[in-house]
């Protein structure tokens, strides 16, 4: 017997605002960023994150769910990506951190990247990796591209441990201000 079970899946996500968000709509909303999904096979679940007061919305096998809620008739459904932003917003209102952080949540197959400020999602990514080395090219082309200091911004690495540990040291050389942080998607 299990008193929980959540399923998280790796599939593609997006986030949606809050005050945009309406359920009956959710794959129309969905659909404007990922190519319509076949509705005998998947459907689109969500997960509310109301530290920043968006929905992640993101496709769920049927026959998984169907399984699942079988054996587990109140197993929930998420998203590795709104597991990993939701823990990094927690994180940011208990440390207090100054905005404009980059953080980097990083496996040896995906990167997610986010930037949160002032309670709000700035930027949120996710890249799949060919090899874990392609995680410090994303890591950059992002950081340009939203004009962070290499001198003044924070970038927090959280994740695998062997994928922290390479992303962090090969950062350092591009970026002054890089911290580990400790991060599970199972905890």
């Amino acid at each position: 017997k299990f008193t929980r079970v959540r399923v998280i899946t790796t599939t593609d996500a997006t986030c949606i605002p809050q005050q945009e968000f309406v359920s009956e709509h959710l794959d129309r909303l969905y659909n404007v960023v990922f190519p319509p999904i076949d509705d005998t096979l998947q459907e689109v679940g969500y997960t509310h994150l109301p530290q920043l007061d968006i929905v992640m919305a993101f496709a769920v096998s049927k026959a998984v769910r169907r399984a699942i809620t079988e054996v587990y008739p109140d197993a929930t459904f998420t998203n590795a990506s709104a597991v990993v932003l939701g823990r990094i917003a927690t994180f940011c209102k208990r440390q207090q951190l100054p905005d404009g952080a980059l953080f980097a949540y990083t496996t040896p197959w995906q990167l997610f990247l986010y930037s949160v400020g002032n309670d709000k999602l700035l930027f949120a990514n996710s890249f799949p990796l060919d090899q874990p080395k392609d995680s410090l090219f994303y890591l950059l082309s992002v950081w340009k591209t939203l004009n962070l200091n290499a001198r003044k911004h924070q970038c927090y690495v959280a994740g695998e441990s062997g994928s922290v540990e390479y992303l962090s040291e090969e950062a350092k050389k591009y970026l002054q201000n890089i911290n580990v942080m400790s991060l599970s998607m199972e905890s």
